[in-house]
């Protein structure tokens, strides 16, 4: 098994599974969603004077067929209750009416 694979020949090629046999699904990771989840969970535990909180963002980018590449992501606000977490739809519907003004042939993967 070969692993995750990052840093090829001193450029960025994405995270993807290497061995075919254990997955057939690829999928490639831009390096601006890891650094979005992240300045995302700093700005809200810098906010909770240090606090660690729950984050929630979305994820952007294409598939075809067995391979998806994600591309961007964004954050999504919340409201935690007793049930669970009240996600704010209306937030979230015009944060990705945004994106799909820009990114046209972006699609929401997950979050």
């Amino acid at each position: 098994m070969e692993g995750l694979v990052g840093l090829l020949n001193g450029r960025w090629e994405g995270l993807w599974w290497t061995d075919s046999s254990i997955m057939a699904l690829e999928v490639n990771v831009h390096p601006i969603v890891l650094m979005n989840i992240s300045d995302h969970f700093t700005r809200v535990k810098a906010q909770n004077l240090g606090a660690a909180q729950r984050v929630i963002g979305a994820l952007l980018g294409t598939q075809e067929g067995r391979q998806v590449s994600i591309l961007n992501s964004c954050e999504l606000t919340y409201t935690q209750t007793a049930a669970g977490i009240d996600l704010d739809f209306d937030f979230t519907d015009k944060r990705l009416e945004l994106f799909a003004q820009v990114f046209p042939t972006f699609d929401f993967l997950g979050w």
